[in-house]
């Protein structure tokens, strides 16, 4: 065979490999190629209450549920303003298990807890509801919320 032909198939394997290579998942660079978007910058949400349920058993973190709904001004000066709050999110992500409850799509869960409306958070561990606040709370009166909520039920032993 002649040397063009031998380097031909040489690249062209070499480029067949790593694509594949690419292909299969395992490539990730080193650094991101972009900061999230603003509207990413928001607390670690589980998916589902049925994830938020396993992980809080897992962790031995309680459960703070969030009700909200797209029609609401006030849910969503939560999501933009208070959950944007780098303490907020902080200090949630390592006490809570954090998930959101669409409150149109799930009315029998506002229900539930006896929620007069949206925005609203319960905080509960193992079908106990600690503590709930309905209403608009910009993040430092949330953020005390979840800290007066959390060490008025934290057992000696849990710090």
């Amino acid at each position: 065979m002649n040397f063009k032909v031998l380097l031909f198939l040489g690249v062209g394997l070499f480029l067949g490999v790593g694509l594949i290579y690419m292909g299969m998942g395992s490539f990730e660079p080193s650094l991101p190629l972009a900061a999230p978007p603003a509207t990413e910058r928001t607390l670690a949400w589980a998916v589902s209450l049925a994830e938020a349920e396993t992980l809080a058993e897992a962790s031995g973190k309680p459960l703070l549920l969030h009700f909200s709904n797209s029609g609401s001004e006030a849910s969503t000066r939560m999501a933009a303003e208070t959950f944007s709050e780098p303490a907020v999110r902080a200090y949630a992500d390592e006490h809570f298990v954090p998930v959101r409850i669409d409150g149109d799509a799930h009315p029998e869960s506002v229900e539930r807890y006896g929620l007069e409306g949206v925005p609203a958070t319960v905080v509960m561990r193992d079908d106990d509801p600690w503590a709930s606040q309905t209403g608009f709370l910009d993040a430092q009166a949330f953020l005390a919320w979840m800290i007066r909520v959390r060490e008025a039920r934290t057992r000696p032993d849990e710090d």
